[in-house]
């Protein structure tokens, strides 16, 4: 049976193409018990203040002990995956539960 996750979870997860790069911090915005499905994570990432970063989700330092650099939601490499295959990615070692849950975020 797969774990429980729920909105806000943090997960971290690595890049499986490219082995020996920097893992992402995901997070889980869909809960299991509305959509059992599929699980609905986006990727935080640290901004570069690029042109094309959308800024609308700015995270800074101190609102989650992961979060170190100004950091934004990266909606356009948002990812689907049912709750079994993020179990097999936590199994394999190519990600891991982050112990702190994101606190609600708001749009800025």
């Amino acid at each position: 049976m797969a774990r429980q996750y729920a909105v806000g979870d943090c997960v971290l997860i690595a890049d499986v193409l490219r082995p020996g790069s920097k893992s992402h911090l995901y997070l889980v915005i869909t809960s299991p018990k509305d959509h059992p499905e599929h699980l609905m994570l986006l990727p935080c990432v640290v901004t570069r203040r690029r042109t094309a970063q959308d800024t609308s989700c700015t995270l800074n330092p101190g609102c989650h002990p992961f979060i170190r650099q100004a950091s934004v939601v990266d909606y356009r490499h948002a990812r689907a995956l049912t709750p079994e295959i993020l179990d097999r990615l936590i199994e394999q070692g190519f990600a891991t539960i982050h112990e702190a849950p994101m606190p609600p975020l708001s749009l800025s």
